[in-house]
């Protein structure tokens, strides 16, 4: 929970994310200094690691560990599909109570919670009105994951939400959809591991319908046969991916969008 200095320095952030509210909340009125987080990976041979920093003006949790996610807390999930025999699939919950930081497995294909080789802080500065959960996450904690010899271009899918329950209503803040209204690991993003001094490479895939419809992207794709786009954040070198149907992916640079 206390970053070290230079510790995550070259690490690109994951910041672009949407907020969700509950009933009774207007999600337009919701500030980034009401809610917003930002949030880093890096892996190697052992584990993979993570920061997420969250602006919160208020930080409460009284929950049961099954019901943190009613209030302040951090959710994550991992979603690899290897064969109908093969998946390994996760959600916990982080939270910082009364009694200090804990954590719950709502879903863990192993059967098993979190071990102690997976360790993590939370630490709250009250004056700055900021938390921050820091850890990492064994392979040897992540059921078939933990066999794989060379992590170097393994897949997964991974999202993670921060949810906000100071204003007596729930809200957060996430990546993607998948943990928070609906339990959907297609919507996860997929990480793949890059070598690029153990950065993951981020992969946000999107339907080839919103594409087109985005009027911010006026180059047109003259192939019929693609079904979905990637954008791909790999270091400061962001691309974007055209998937065709038979699974070929075709390189476009994203300063060619317009």
């Amino acid at each position: 929970g206390k970053v070290d200095p230079g510790e995550w320095d070259g690490i690109p952030a994951v910041a672009n994310l949407t907020c969700v509210a509950g009933s009774g909340i207007d999600v337009s009125s919701v500030t980034a200094a009401d809610l917003s987080a930002r949030a880093r990976f890096q892996w190697d041979q052992d584990n993979l690691y993570y920061l997420v920093e969250i602006n919160d003006q208020e930080h409460v949790q009284t929950q049961k560990p099954a019901l943190s996610w009613q209030e302040d807390s951090l959710q994550m999930a991992i979603n690899q599909e290897n064969s109908e025999l093969d998946r390994n699939q996760f959600e916990w919950a982080f939270f910082l109570d009364s009694e200090g930081a804990k954590s719950i497995a709502f879903t863990a294909s192993t059967g098993e919670p979190l071990s102690q080789v997976s360790p993590f802080a939370i630490v709250r500065d009250e004056l700055a009105k900021r938390t921050v959960y820091e850890g990492e996450l064994a392979w040897a904690d992540l059921g078939s994951m933990k066999v794989v010899l060379t992590k170097e271009g393994m897949r997964f899918g991974l999202t993670f939400l921060v949810n906000d329950g100071d204003s007596g209503a729930r809200k957060w803040v996430e990546w993607s959809p998948g943990i928070g209204n609906t339990k959907d690991t297609r919507d996860f993003p997929e990480l793949i591991l890059g070598s690029t001094d153990n950065d993951p490479i981020v992969r946000d895939t999107f339907s080839d319908g919103d594409y087109v419809a985005n009027p911010q992207w006026t180059m047109e794709d003259p192939n019929p046969a693609t079904v979905d786009w990637c954008v791909v954040r790999e270091g400061e070198n962001p691309h974007l991916e055209a998937i065709e149907a038979e699974g070929a992916r075709l390189w476009v640079g994203l300063g060619e969008l317009q």
